[in-house]
């Protein structure tokens, strides 16, 4: 069994360029990974299903407390997905600072995202979206990240390496509030 380790952290970065804020219910992710392994167009076909699935459990949660739905943002989604292939090329247990040093606003301003007020969950080790958001629903720090109404939108990254690294499934969801 995959040990899981969750870690969780919100940070201020710098202002930049704006993000995409447009959102439907008919999700399209576009993030292809770096990181390449043996399933090819069939395995970027369910890393795209993954990511909307667990946009819509996150939406969901946060329906039930009378939050407004986060909305997709293609920048937040390429520093989330930039950050779980930096996790998967270094094989890292799970962190916040990435290989180079980076944080979370460091990589969300690289995307391209214009907001100073950003917040970071990554997680390791288990295989499915209702996995992982149960995780994080049942740590407080990562609540508290998912369901704050100060974040307006979210990316995700997902990254299946199967044979090279310790965890096999790396998860990070980045949130932000253009706004703020």
């Amino acid at each position: 069994m995959l040990k899981l380790s969750l870690i969780l952290i919100a940070m201020s970065g710098l202002a930049c360029s704006n993000p995409v804020k447009a959102m439907n219910t008919n999700h399209v992710y576009t993030a292809e990974p770096s990181v390449r392994t043996a399933w090819g167009k069939d395995f970027l076909l369910a890393q795209n299903n993954y990511q909307s699935e667990l946009l819509d459990l996150i939406n969901n949660a946060r329906q039930e407390i009378g939050l407004p739905p986060l909305r997709f943002s293609s920048s937040l989604s390429r520093a989330a997905q930039a950050h779980a292939e930096d996790l998967v090329q270094n094989n890292y247990v799970l962190g916040h600072v990435g290989s180079g040093g980076s944080s979370v606003s460091d990589r969300a301003q690289r995307a391209g995202y214009s907001s100073r007020f950003v917040g970071e969950n990554a997680a390791a080790g288990d295989s499915t979206p209702n996995k992982i958001f149960d995780q994080w629903m049942n740590s407080r720090g990562h609540r508290a990240n998912m369901l704050n109404s100060d974040y307006t939108e979210v990316g995700i990254g997902y990254v299946l390496n199967a044979s090279e690294t310790t965890y096999k499934h790396y998860w990070v969801l980045v949130l932000g509030n253009p706004d703020i």
